[in-house]
C-alpha cells in the first residue's frame, strides 16, 4: 500500500489489518492537507555510547540541550525524503531496508515539521520489528 500511495485509488482490502494496525492511520493521513517537511534525518547504531566523539555535540531543537554525536552517525535525510508519500506522510516499515542501512538496531533522529506547526525533534529507537508512522491524523 505504501509503495502505491501516490496512485489515485479508492478501494483497499483490509485482510491483513491485524498484521499492520497503523495502516488505517496511514490511509487517513494520506488525505491530510498539511505538508510534511523533513529537515534532517540521521541514524546511529545502538552501541553509539562506545563511539561518541569527545567534545562533538549538537543542540537539540526540542530541549535545547547539547547532544553527543557519534562517529558512526549516518545521514539519511535524502532517503527519508524519498519515503514521504503525498508530501504528508512518512511510514517506515523496515528501518534497515527502507533507510538502506546495514544496522539492525539503533536510533533515528528526525527533525521535521508540518506546515506552520511547531518543529518536531524526534529520537526513535528501532530494531528489526519496529514500524513508525508520522502523519497528521
Amino acid at each position: 500500500v505504501r509503495d502505491h500511495a501516490e496512485d489515485r485509488w479508492n478501494i483497499v482490502l483490509l485482510d491483513f489489518l491485524d498484521l499492520c494496525p497503523q495502516l488505517i492511520r496511514f490511509l487517513i493521513g494520506l488525505n491530510s492537507p498539511k505538508h510534511l517537511k523533513i529537515e534532517q534525518a540521521s541514524v546511529t547504531p545502538k552501541d553509539e555510547e562506545s563511539t561518541l566523539i569527545p567534545g562533538k555535540q549538537e543542540r537539540s531543537q526540542s530541549s535545547g540541550l547539547l547532544v553527543p554525536i557519534s562517529d558512526r552517525t549516518i545521514d539519511v535525510t535524502k532517503t527519508i525524503q524519498k519515503l514521504k508519500r503525498r508530501d504528508c506522510c512518512l511510514y517506515l516499515l523496515d528501518f534497515k531496508r527502507d533507510l538502506e542501512i546495514s544496522m539492525d538496531e539503533g536510533t533515528l533522529r528526525l527533525k521535521a515539521q508540518f506546515d506552520d506547526e511547531e518543529p518536531l525533534d524526534l529520537q526513535i529507537q528501532f530494531d528489526c520489528d519496529t514500524e513508525y508512522l508520522l502523519c497528521d491524523s
